[in-house]
């Protein structure tokens, strides 16, 4: 039986499926039409090796490509794209090896970058990435410049109120669209009082996070927590 989990992908869709044996689970489908495991039951370890796992929203097709020219890539320990056959030409921020099968990211390590990566027909990888803090694309250089000193972007303040309303009304959209999966009493309250209370960007006060703006509380309804919603991740990528 397929191992349920929570992935950060913003493709992967919570659903239930009963099994030949009579049993009912819930269980992890692939939504990227890009993705050669569309429409698929997921694990944990397919989707870690996903060289287009996105972690913010795109406008890919949800639709899966008929006879796709590309073999897509899968993601190796240190983040290098590794092909099974066929040579595209070397994606921007990677380098080649002495494998023309593999190529070398030139990314640096960073909790706060989010990425929603294409395939080209060739089969290259049409690299998306932007900064979880600045909401800006963003490219290899703009990342090492910033060698991971996050205090020197961390938000003061919360978002202008339409960035707020903008985020919201995504936020619903996407959490709908999955079939409105929550976290349970336990879980919201173990990540409220784990991560949000011990984070500089979270409002006591006002039980909100200057990240996103989001209310954040130990309980509540999931149109007003963000912790319950199940399709909802921390803006530092924490829970």
């Amino acid at each position: 039986m397929p191992e349920v989990f929570m992935v950060e992908c913003t493709r992967c869709q919570r659903t239930v499926k009963r099994f030949a044996d009579g049993t009912i689970s819930e269980v992890y489908k692939c939504t990227n039409g890009m993705a050669n495991t569309c429409k698929k039951i997921i694990s944990d370890a397919t989707c870690n090796q996903c060289a287009l796992r996105q972690t913010w929203d795109c406008l890919c097709s949800l639709i899966p490509l008929v006879n796709p020219l590309y073999v897509q890539p899968t993601l190796g320990q240190q983040s290098e794209l590794i092909y099974v056959n066929g040579t595209p030409p070397c994606p921007y921020g990677y380098v080649t090896t002495d494998n023309p099968l593999v190529f070398v990211s030139e990314w640096p390590d960073c909790l706060y970058r989010e990425t929603a990566n294409e395939l080209n027909a060739d089969g290259s990888i049409k690299i998306k990435a932007r900064c979880a803090i600045t909401k800006k694309l963003i490219d290899p250089q703009t990342c090492k410049a910033c060698s991971g000193d996050i205090n020197s972007i961390i938000p003061k303040e919360y978002p202008a109120i339409t960035t707020e309303l903008t985020t919201y009304v995504q936020a619903v959209k996407g959490w709908v669209a999955a079939g409105r999966p929550v976290r349970t009493d336990e879980e919201v309250a173990n990540i409220h009082t784990q991560y949000c209370t011990q984070c500089d960007w979270y409002d006591p006060d006002q039980q909100r996070c200057k990240g996103c703006g989001c209310k954040a509380t130990a309980d509540g309804a999931a149109l007003l927590n963000k912790i319950k919603m199940g399709t909802q991740h921390c803006p530092k990528q924490l829970w």
